[in-house]
């Protein structure tokens, strides 16, 4: 999880030429912290990876005309169309991962095998750095007119963090500057006006609040909140499921996942669980032996001290295959209700 992306939460840090480059490609979203810059095209070099001296860590990102990482779509749903909408942070959003590898369009591919007769869209809202507070900023500004069929919601990480003010406080912030981010995204990013514009929205009465002691950006009990709030928006919009994927989350986090799907009857996925398990199938070459081989011939020595390597690129985000293995199990979650 980027900690860039949360400002204020960090010490200040010195960055390099490359973590420049990419945060150079997100500017401020409109009512909501964060989005990349629409319609771009650039390749980044996870800064990231545990394995930065051992090959190459570029992957790819493009954004539509909304600045998210997805493809482009009408904003009224077609006849014959199933839409897939994913909210969620940095594993979601697929760091270090090219597009065309992440669990979301890898599942939707599945499903065009399955309905071939089907239009099936995957639209992917997750942006890098977000709680589940940040996303349910991003989900309230779009859901609505998006008409989902399925819902995948992907926090947690970054509601686990050390924060230095309640994201709740920062996300109260970002609605109430909506009208000021606008402005300040059409303009040139370091001209004078738009310096102008910084000072006054740092300035205003809302964000004056005093530092505290660090504590969690989100608590548990409001990360249940958050969950049942999407639950409950998604089925008001009709959405036939809603499924809470735990990546990258501290224990607590993915109790609350599955206790508040349970509750209200949504599915549940422990990501981090499945991948744990899949990393003995993995060495053995029980499971995708192509890309085993692969990666024991090139980090042999590595892979044996870091086995999280089989399955994520630095300890949390999910690499290549650890993007397929979520697909498949989403795949079986939704094919064992009767698929779509």
């Amino acid at each position: 999880m980027p900690a860039w992306m949360v400002e204020g939460r960090s010490r200040p840090k010195k960055y390099s030429s490359e973590e420049l480059a990419w945060m150079d490609l997100f500017e401020s979203g409109e009512g909501f912290r964060v989005r990349l810059k629409p319609g771009i095209s650039a390749e980044i070099n996870d800064t990231f990876s545990w394995l930065q001296r051992k090959a190459s860590t570029i992957f790819q990102v493009s954004s539509n005309r909304l600045g998210f990482r997805s493809t482009e779509f009408a904003q009224k749903k077609t006849a014959n169309t199933t839409r897939l909408v994913l909210f969620g942070d940095s594993s979601s959003f697929g760091w270090g991962v090219n597009q065309d590898e992440n669990y979301l369009n890898l599942l939707a591919d599945d499903l065009r095998k399955d309905y071939p007769r089907r239009t099936i869209e995957a639209l992917n809202f997750s942006m890098p750095g977000d709680s589940s507070e940040f996303g349910r900023l991003i989900f309230d500004k779009f859901l609505q007119d998006l008409t989902p069929d399925i819902v995948l919601i992907g926090f947690g990480a970054n509601d686990a963090r050390l924060a230095s003010v309640p994201h709740s406080v920062m996300a109260d912030n970002y609605k109430a500057h909506a009208g000021l981010q606008r402005i300040r995204t059409v303009l040139l990013r370091h001209s004078a006006i738009a310096r102008v514009l910084e000072k006054i929205t740092k300035g205003h009465p809302a964000e004056a609040v005093p530092m505290p002691t660090r504590g969690i950006a989100v608590k548990p009990r409001r990360f249940r909140t958050n969950l049942t709030h999407f639950i409950e928006q998604s089925r008001a919009v009709s959405a036939k499921q809603t499924v809470l994927v735990s990546l990258c989350s501290p224990f607590e986090y993915a109790k609350v996942m599955q206790k508040t799907a349970k509750a209200h009857g949504a599915l549940f996925l422990n990501g981090q669980l499945i991948l744990r398990r899949s990393i003995e199938k993995l060495r053995s070459k029980k499971i995708y032996p192509e890309y085993t081989t692969k990666m024991q011939k090139a980090f042999g020595s590595l892979l044996k001290k870091e086995d999280l390597l089989y399955i994520t690129s630095d300890g949390c985000h999910p690499n290549a295959v650890g993007h397929r293995i979520i697909a498949d199990a989403l795949y079986q979650e939704l094919t064992e209700i009767g698929g779509l």
